[in-house]
C-alpha cells in the first residue's frame, strides 16, 4: 500500500525546541467525534498521582476545539491544564507539532474510522515527535504507527497508565522517518509502476 505523506520542504529548519512542559498538541479541528474523555480521565488520574506530572501538563489545541470536548475535559478535572490557540498558519501549525512533547492524533469516532489515513498523521510524523493516536485498534493507523508511538483502542478503556506517562519522557531527539515523505513514496509509487 502506497499512503499519503508529507512534503519535507514543509518541516522547519532548524526545528523548534521541545517544551518543558508536559504539552500535549492537538493540530487541527478537535470535534466532537474526536474527543477522547478516557484519555482525560487517564490524564487527571496519572496527575493525580504525581504531583510534578501535573504541574507540568498543559493540553494545548491549535485550531477550534469543541464546546463537547472542552466539557468533556472540564469534566475530568483538567479545565486549568487547556490552553487554546486557535487557527494559525501551515508554518506555524508546523512550528507548534516542533514543539510538543506528544502529538495527539484522534480519529473520528465515526463507521469509517478503520479506513482513515488523516494527513495529519503524515504532518505529524515528518516532525520527529512521540504520537499518542486514539483510534481502531485493528485500523489503517495502526499500520503506519510503530514504537515510540502509542495507538490506543478507542473501542477500550483499559489503556496502560503507564505507556501513556512514559510518552512524555521520552527524549527529544527530532528524528524523522522519511518512509513517508513524498520523495520516497514517489519513488515506491515508481517501482510499482516499473515492476508492471
Amino acid at each position: 500500500m502506497i499512503t499519503n505523506g508529507y512534503d519535507p520542504a514543509d518541516v522547519p529548519v532548524p526545528p523548534e525546541p521541545v517544551d518543558e512542559e508536559y504539552s500535549l498538541v492537538h493540530v487541527g479541528s478537535m470535534t466532537a467525534t474526536r474527543d477522547v474523555p478516557a484519555l482525560w480521565k487517564l490524564l487527571a488520574e496519572l496527575c493525580a498521582g504525581e504531583a510534578s506530572f501535573g504541574q507540568r501538563l498543559k493540553l494545548r489545541f491549535i485550531g477550534a476545539a469543541d464546546q463537547a470536548v472542552l466539557s468533556s475535559i472540564a469534566a475530568a478535572g483538567l479545565a486549568s491544564k487547556v490552553e487554546r490557540i486557535g487557527s494559525v498558519d501551515h508554518a506555524q501549525a508546523m512550528r507548534s507539532m516542533q514543539r510538543a512533547r506528544v502529538l495527539l492524533l484522534s480519529i473520528n469516532d465515526t463507521a469509517n474510522a478503520k479506513g482513515v489515513l488523516t494527513s495529519k498523521l503524515f504532518e505529524y510524523l515528518s516532525v520527529g515527535r512521540p504520537i499518542i493516536a486514539v483510534g481502531p485498534g485493528d485500523g489503517d493507523v495502526g499500520r503506519v504507527l510503530r514504537t515510540p508511538h502509542l495507538l490506543l483502542d478507542r473501542a477500550r478503556t483499559d489503556w496502560d497508565a503507564a505507556a501513556v506517562r512514559r510518552m512524555f519522557d521520552l527524549p527529544a531527539t527530532g528524528a524523522v522517518s522519511t518512509a513517508y515523505s513524498r520523495v520516497a513514496l514517489a519513488e515506491r509509487m515508481g517501482a510499482v509502476l516499473g515492476a508492471g
